[in-house]
């Protein structure tokens, strides 16, 4: 039985924020950091992966967003994977093989799961090196966070959200505005319709 490594990753998190915090505290450290970003359509996979992408950037290491067919040589990388369920099997099986071969390597998927052996094959992979990250829905710590203006109505917007990013984004956008309350519920009837 194979058990994750110990890089400081934990599969349990309160939100989008706590999903990065576990992700880039590794990588500030300096640690190799392997790990699958999973979650509902809408839960914020693609939002940790832009803000993952952004903390390599400030360090001055800019995220590979495109995985080869053909093995990459040393030092290749960090890679960033967004939608990781639409590579082919070829662009699956090489980015598998550096996350079982390179030690040091920088690998953070995220993917919707399907019935593909070569998917598979790469989720375990990365779940042997950490625990995936699994993102439910955009909780009321997660909403406060995004905005000062947001803190207040957090519970509400979560509620009328469902915790769907795209629609709490839409609201958060729209707390500047008089009635601020109304105005994000409004935003994410229009975002609906």
């Amino acid at each position: 039985l194979n058990t994750p490594r110990d890089n400081g990753i934990s599969g349990t998190f309160d939100g989008i924020a706590s999903a990065i915090t576990a992700i880039t505290g590794p990588l500030s450290a300096g640690h190799a950091v392997k790990v699958l970003v999973n979650g509902t359509a809408g839960s914020g996979k693609t939002f940790v992966l832009s803000r993952i992408r952004e903390a390599l950037g400030s360090a001055g290491t800019p995220a590979v967003n495109h995985v080869p067919e053909a093995a990459p040589g040393p030092n290749t990388g960090p890679f960033v994977i967004d939608d990781a369920d639409s590579l082919t099997d070829r662009q699956l099986e090489t980015l598998r093989a550096v996350v079982e071969n390179d030690p040091a390597a920088i690998i953070v998927v995220a993917a919707a799961p399907r019935r593909n052996p070569a998917l598979r094959a790469l989720f375990q992979a990365l779940e042997r090196e950490s625990p995936a990250i699994t993102l439910g829905p955009v909780n009321a710590t997660d909403i406060g966070r995004m905005s000062p203006l947001a803190a207040p109505f957090a519970e509400q917007i979560a509620a009328a959200s469902g915790g769907v990013l795209a629609l709490t984004t839409a609201a958060v956008e729209r707390l500047g505005d008089p009635a601020p309350l109304q105005s994000a519920l409004r935003a994410i009837d229009t975002w609906l319709e």
